[in-house]
């Protein structure tokens, strides 16, 4: 005669073992490790034990449950029925929304922040039923922007906040180390948008940042490095120091990038070369020069189109984290090249691809090594959005355009980021021959960057689609593990000031819109991080117009500042 063995997982009993780093999780029984054995009722003489550990998602991720570590003496094979118990209030999920729910793994995703209990009931032989509850734990994710004053002199900080409402936890102090003056993240943070990067830990773990602040020393201004995480702050916890040294010049600080597992990030130091470091600032390598055997800042524009462009691209990583690429001009065939290099001290670059065009503002590597760049053919034509990979002779193939606009100067598709199962392009775009441009208009003739957040399988699978009527300055990013969209939204503008505006959060369908915090162009500011904002329309005019070329403009804006 069988009889049932109720078993339930045991809180805390394992480590959680997760399928994908920003992905779905799934937490594995591992025999041996604690959890529940047989024994009590019927003096059976079969004997059963289970051990697996709760798990956290963030809202909107799948959560799959795996029960296959369970283990039996019985000569029969185990059998498995998931139910669920308590649920946060409103939720509905409930056993019949389970997938999997009679075999080894179940999984379900959770529809409310909040803790869910499941009950995994096995069968096997005469096993006595002993019983335990596990817990899914569902978390909002968090964004980190840099918010602060402008009047009376710039004064900002790094801040991370929930999406549950509650106030922004600084992960950074204006007085960070610098306590004789403030500390200027500078109107540059909020408005030229590349001064900072952002990696998202799997959900319940600190996610690691790297961010620039301006430094007013001594009547100049210094470019400061920090990298901390979300538990940095204003106490203890500060995030580590790498300095002012070898940051510039004028100063200079091209936004870091991490790579996918976040145990590195790449910097440019004032002479271009590459840096990386630990996500604490340890393990410095000085990898190679922007444009090895090329120099000075002309190598960056060789088309000669104005400092908005003098700044080199971000530089990317390949999927194991091991290896650097980056777009740099080439200057014998008035194209563009994408070289990569191992992250070593001392590296020597190597060709991967070499294409037509002007050279990106930025590219990312995918896992099957083709590269989504977005670059104009000409200095003339509209910016558009490409995935490549090479051929034979390592020269560029298109493998898929993913935008059209149109050849007016002003016609961007730009400042993209990847999802985290790399299935899903967001991006912004504006094409002033299709669309109202009016307000990124920058009196006389200039332009703010910018554009509406688009979002296009990477597959190209089906056409781009508009996922939000909020204009935007910077983003989108994706957090969440892949979940939402956050980006900087364009409230407002001014010829005679800063823009007005906000952090906004939305779901990839468009749905969800929720404003996170917001500036108003006056007295405040608020901003995410963009990754090609410093290229806009050549000739903008204005204080806050020419902070968006540089942070050496920024500079100049600060200066201007304090001399009124």
């Amino acid at each position: 005669m069988r009889k049932h063995l109720l078993l339930v997982l045991s809180l805390g009993a394992a480590t959680a073992a997760c399928t994908s780093l920003l992905g779905d999780f799934t937490v594995k029984a591992s025999a041996g490790d604690g959890g529940s054995s047989s024994g009590g009722e019927g003096g059976g003489t079969d004997t059963c034990k289970a051990v697996t550990s709760d798990v956290s998602v963030y809202l909107g991720q799948k959560a799959t449950l795996d029960g296959s570590g369970s283990t039996t003496t019985s000569s029969d094979s185990l059998t498995y029925s998931w139910s669920v118990g308590a649920v946060p209030p409103g939720s509905g999920v409930a056993t019949n929304t389970l997938s999997g729910g009679s075999t080894a793994q179940a999984s379900f995703t959770p529809d409310l922040p909040g803790d869910y209990t499941l009950v995994l009931t096995v069968s096997a032989g005469d096993c006595p039923p002993p019983s335990t509850p596990a817990t899914v734990h569902a978390l909002l994710p968090q964004v980190l922007f840099a918010q602060g004053s402008i009047a009376g002199g710039a004064q900002a900080s790094y801040v991370v906040a929930d999406l549950d409402g509650g106030p922004p936890h600084p992960v950074m102090c204006p007085d960070t180390v610098v306590t004789s003056v403030p500390n200027e993240i500078a109107t540059f943070a909020a408005y030229a948008g590349r001064a900072y990067d952002f990696w998202e830990a799997p959900a319940g773990q600190p996610s690691n940042y790297a961010a620039f602040t301006v430094d007013f020393l001594g009547g100049n201004y210094t470019t400061h490095l920090y990298a901390g995480t979300t538990a940095s702050g204003c106490d203890a916890s500060l995030p580590h120091d790498l300095g002012t040294n070898g940051f510039g010049p004028s100063p200079f600080g091209t936004q870091p990038r991490f790579n996918k597992s976040g145990t590195r990030f790449a910097v440019y130091d004032s002479q271009f070369n590459i840096l990386t470091f630990a996500p604490d600032g340890s393990s410095q390598h000085t990898v190679t020069q922007y444009g090895t055997g090329q120099s000075g800042v002309a190598q960056l524009d060789p088309l000669g189109r104005g400092p908005a462009y003098n700044e080199p691209p971000r530089v990317a990583w390949n999927s194991s984290g091991t290896e650097l690429a980056w777009a740099r001009s080439n200057q014998t065939t008035g194209g563009w090249e994408v070289v990569t290099a191992p992250d070593q001290p001392n590296a020597t670059p190597t060709l991967y691809m070499s294409c037509a065009g002007v050279t990106p503002r930025e590219i990312t590597l995918l896992d099957d090594g083709s590269i989504i760049a977005g670059y104009r053919a000409s200095t003339t034509s509209g910016e558009n959005i490409f995935q490549l990979t090479a051929d034979n002779q390592q020269k560029c193939q298109v493998e898929h355009q993913y935008t059209s606009v149109s050849d007016a100067s002003t016609a961007i598709a730009a400042d993209f980021d990847v999802s985290p199962d790399q299935k899903t392009l967001a991006y912004l775009q504006l094409d002033p021959s299709v669309q109202d441009a009016s307000l990124w208009n920058l009196s006389p003739s200039g332009q703010y960057p910018g554009g509406y957040v688009y979002i296009v399988p990477i597959n190209a699978g089906s056409p781009p689609t508009q996922v939000s009527t909020q204009p935007a300055l910077f983003g989108p990013r994706w957090i969440g593990g892949g979940t939402r969209l956050v980006f900087t939204g364009l409230d407002g503008t001014s010829d005679s000031g800063p823009p007005k505006t906000s952090v906004v959060v939305i779901s990839p369908d468009g749905g969800g819109h929720q404003v996170v915090a917001q500036g108003d162009g006056v007295n405040t500011f608020v901003s995410t991080s963009g990754s090609s904002a410093c290229d806009v329309a050549a000739g903008r005019v204005g204080p806050f117009g020419a902070a968006l070329v540089s942070l050496a403009a920024c500079a100049q804006i600060l200066r201007r500042r304090r001399r009124r």
